[in-house]
């Protein structure tokens, strides 16, 4: 089904998903348990319209949330991991973790140093 609501154009498949089109040119897909990808400006689109007459959505589960270009995929799972494949990633902020960093072999809470001697000088890399 397509309709058009406030210069919103929306398509419902039976299965529940909508695919939304926003005044603004925004896009957003949303899956029958709730998760949705939006690509644009704002909030994600308000749907309480789009279950009245008595419609409801059926109810979806869990989903995977992915999203592509040609050089970053994002994968984001039901259980909350989430999955970022790029070459190189900027963070532009803080990054606190509750639990241990690992890159390649070497932990960030439980790892040791080669090449300690004692005295003021200092130690050689971590050890894997």
């Amino acid at each position: 089904m397509t309709f058009q609501e406030q210069d919103r154009a929306m398509y419902r498949h039976p299965s529940g998903a909508v695919v939304t089109v926003t005044p603004d040119g925004g896009i957003e897909a949303r899956h029958p348990s709730g998760a949705y990808i939006r690509i644009g400006d704002g909030a994600p689109a308000a749907l309480g319209s789009v279950a009245a007459n008595g419609w409801t959505p059926p109810s979806g589960g869990s989903a995977e949330v992915s999203l592509a270009t040609s050089s970053v995929t994002l994968l984001v799972k039901p259980g909350g991991e989430v999955e970022l494949t790029c070459t190189t990633l900027k963070v532009m902020g803080d990054i606190t973790a509750t639990g241990d960093i690992t890159a390649g072999a070497v932990t960030l809470q439980n790892h040791q140093h080669s090449d300690v001697e004692p005295g003021g000088g200092n130690s050689g890399p971590p050890v894997p």
